[in-house]
């Protein structure tokens, strides 16, 4: 191709062709490629004067970052550090609340505990309610049962007051209205007894119920039979002869206070107004099955007792069972008080003395019965020494001498 056949300019891709200037053009463009040098330098210049200047700003913004970092790696430490803080707070709080939680767990417990044993407490105290009430009613009962029977009393002596006047105000004798004034004379205490029996000995149930545990030993024994009746001496408001009526077993009793004899024989029961001694003199050998005589023994003067239990076995049968209750001095309690609430008890005999005596009189197998145990006041502490004090301080009220006749 010639350079006339090449007119148009050369593009990139084009084959190669040898260009051929004209001399002025060749002259501008050695001019331009001066001028290109002549700039070098300031170029240079500007560049290095561009390059330091990026330096600069590079390197405050790299203090800059820098800077920033460690304001960055300061507040994350700070953040780290509350974050670690808040951490241990709320884990704190958090063992607490598992330890509140615990406790509320075991409270919850404790109340179904507590309540369970308060329903239990409930369902065992609705029948003692019942009971108590029960025993309320019982005991009204029984209180109303006491005033008419001190009503009756009243009455009772009201009547042996006036026919005792009676005996006294009419026409008689000197030696029957000596005899009538000292009777009066002698039976002025016996109302004041009987009072005093009623208050400080029970109610008759009470004694019944004490007593029913001697009716076993009467009948093994096989007293009331073939003819030959029980006798109580001192036989009193005469429990102890009803209870024997109620169990078929023939007893009668003798007193010498004539109050309590005429209101035991209201009950229909077998009784006698006569001194012990005497009475028991008045008997024949072997005459009854069994004798009993609670509460005597302690009113006795020592040379009387020795002709009772003379008497005792001699009118009692072969076989014959003796029954003699009378205040334990063994417990502090009725040695020291209670023994005393009755004006004519005279000597409280040790268990001991009394079985010796009984023995020494001729009965044979003579064994003590303790019975009447205290059930107030006692000592709660599950200890041998507690046991032991309970047993001395509030043991039983009262003993019973058992023997027989062989």
């Amino acid at each position: 191709m010639t350079e006339a056949e090449f007119s148009g300019p050369l593009e990139v891709g084009m084959p190669y062709v040898k260009k051929r200037r004209s001399l002025p053009k060749k002259i501008a463009l050695w001019f331009k490629g001066f001028f290109k040098l002549y700039r070098l330098p300031d170029q240079a210049a500007e560049t290095e004067s561009r390059y330091w200047d990026h330096t600069h700003k590079l390197q405050a913004l790299d203090q800059k970052l820098t800077q920033q970092f460690v304001s960055i790696e300061t507040q994350k430490q700070a953040l780290d550090q509350k974050l670690t803080q808040q951490f241990v707070s709320i884990e704190t709080q958090l063992r607490a609340l598992v330890q509140k939680i615990a406790a509320l767990e075991s409270d919850s417990n404790v109340l179904e505990s507590r309540t369970d044993v308060l329903e239990l407490r409930f369902d065992d105290l609705e029948p003692r309610f019942e009971d108590k009430l029960l025993a309320f009613k019982k005991d009204r009962n029984d209180e109303s049962q006491r005033l008419a029977e001190q009503i009756g009393g009243l009455r009772r002596e009201i009547m042996f007051q006036q026919r005792r006047l009676t005996q006294i105000v009419l026409p008689a004798p000197a030696g029957a209205r000596a005899a009538a004034v000292e009777r009066v004379a002698n039976e002025r205490l016996d109302s004041f007894y009987a009072a005093f029996d009623d208050v400080f000995r029970g109610s008759g149930e009470d004694i019944k119920e004490r007593l029913a545990r001697y009716v076993d030993i009467l009948r093994d024994a096989g007293a009331g039979h073939l003819g030959k009746p029980v006798l109580d001496i001192g036989c009193g408001r005469g429990e102890w002869l009803e209870l024997l009526k109620e169990k078929n077993i023939p007893a009668y009793g003798v007193d010498i206070n004539s109050v309590m004899v005429e209101r035991t024989a209201v009950l229909d029961l077998d009784v006698r107004n006569a001194d012990a001694i005497e009475h028991l003199k008045g008997l024949p050998d072997g005459a009854v099955s069994a004798l009993t005589a609670f509460h005597i023994v302690e009113h006795l003067p020592f040379e009387v007792l020795i002709d009772f239990l003379d008497e005792a076995l001699r009118v009692l049968a072969p076989g014959g069972v003796a029954i003699f209750e009378t205040p334990n001095p063994e417990t502090i309690r009725v040695g020291a008080t209670t023994f005393y609430f009755d004006p004519t008890h005279r000597n409280p005999f040790p268990p001991q003395t009394l079985q010796f005596m009984v023995a020494h009189r001729g009965f044979q197998n003579a064994e003590i019965l303790r019975l009447h145990p205290f059930t107030d006041g006692l000592l709660t502490q599950p200890t041998a020494d507690a046991e032991r004090l309970d047993l001395v301080l509030l043991g039983s009220q009262d003993y019973a001498v058992i023997a027989r006749r062989l």
